[in-house]
């Protein structure tokens, strides 16, 4: 696939990989994650970390780091313009032939980089490489981001579409993803890495996922993740957006294809729908306003023919008070499961 030319030329003396991590007050795991990316076997590397306006210690700790390893250079910045701005500005200024994406919350096991390098040398058409990773924090502490099926598997834009969660963020890309694509939407708030992965799937780029967790991923409740409303909706966003790049003429013999591509979308983006309406009845039923979320739950029911929702219907109508001691209970529990 031919490239536009928008990445920044590299010097003859060059890493192979540049490691792309963002950091915002991130002082209390930025330590641990800069660590892991400098012990890792393969070391032909460099660190960029891009501040994304911190105000506590992170990007003094980063600056520690860099006068002790000269593979560490740290991006300052004068307010918070996001994750994506942040990983766009440490893309535009990566000298590497691949970079590797690493929040500065997460962590790398010391063979994540040359296994993931070595699928480029035995797969010489892949352009990203998806890792596996074990999750630390909250209720799938020490569960594995996916199940480790022990084969790699090349993923198209239609397994995107119907696994959102297929890729993470803590995957290898070829320098030319960036220099073809561009770099991660600004724009978008949340789900940003998705659109990204989606929008380099639609561009024909072969994605390899890999089987062997060999990272830490993270789960805070303070994270971008945590937010599941926000995150519903910014996915519902992607998606439609997604299914933009399936309309239009059709090549010869991607018809069906398309076909396929546009009616995964559309059952996503009711599934995510009907998930949304969900959290936002709870939300109702957790401020007391048990009319609203009566309301709510009725319309999830009539959009999901599943006996729960028919019952949770059925319970905000007749017993909203029990539904929502109920609820508290589970709030409780999960806000203990994340200590």
């Amino acid at each position: 696939m031919p490239c536009t030319g928008r990445g920044v030329p590299r010097p003859q003396q060059s890493p192979t990989v540049s490691i792309i991590m963002p950091a915002l007050n991130a002082a209390a795991f930025i330590d641990e994650a800069l660590r892991s990316a400098l012990s890792q076997t393969f070391s032909d590397l460099e660190v960029i970390v891009a501040d994304d306006g911190s105000t506590d210690e992170t990007l003094e700790l980063a600056r520690r780091w860099s006068a002790r390893d000269g593979r560490v250079r740290v991006l300052p910045s004068r307010g918070a313009k996001g994750v994506s701005a942040a990983r766009n500005r440490a893309m535009a200024a990566a000298r590497g032939r691949y970079f590797a994406m690493l929040d500065s919350d997460d962590a790398w096991m010391p063979r994540f980089l040359a296994v993931q390098l070595a699928v480029f040398d035995q797969c010489t058409d892949a352009a990203i490489v998806a890792a596996n990773a074990v999750s630390v924090g909250g209720p799938l502490d020490g569960h594995l981001y996916r199940p480790d099926t022990g084969r790699r598997q090349r993923l198209t834009f239609l397994d995107l579409i119907e696994r959102e969660d297929a890729i993470g963020i803590m995957s290898v890309l070829r320098r030319e993803v960036f220099e073809a694509i561009g770099g991660m939407d600004e724009t978008i708030g949340h789900n940003e890495d998705y659109e990204f992965w989606l929008r380099a799937a639609a561009a024909g780029f072969v994605i390899i996922q890999t089987p062997e967790p060999l990272a830490r991923y993270r789960r805070r409740a303070d994270g971008a993740s945590a937010d599941e409303l926000q995150m519903l909706d910014g996915i519902i966003k992607v998606l439609t957006r997604a299914r933009g790049w399936c309309d239009g003429g059709e090549p010869e013999g991607r018809t069906e294809r398309r076909a396929a591509e546009r009616q995964a979308i559309d059952r996503q983006v009711a599934r995510f729908a009907r998930q949304a309406l969900a959290v936002r009845a709870k939300e109702a039923l957790r401020r007391g306003d048990f009319a609203t979320a009566s309301t709510l739950f009725g319309q999830l029911a009539r959009r999901d023919p599943r006996v729960l929702a028919r019952l949770a219907a059925i319970s905000a109508r007749i017993a909203p008070r029990s539904m929502w001691w109920a609820d508290r209970l589970r709030a409780s529990m999960r806000r203990r499961s994340l200590r």
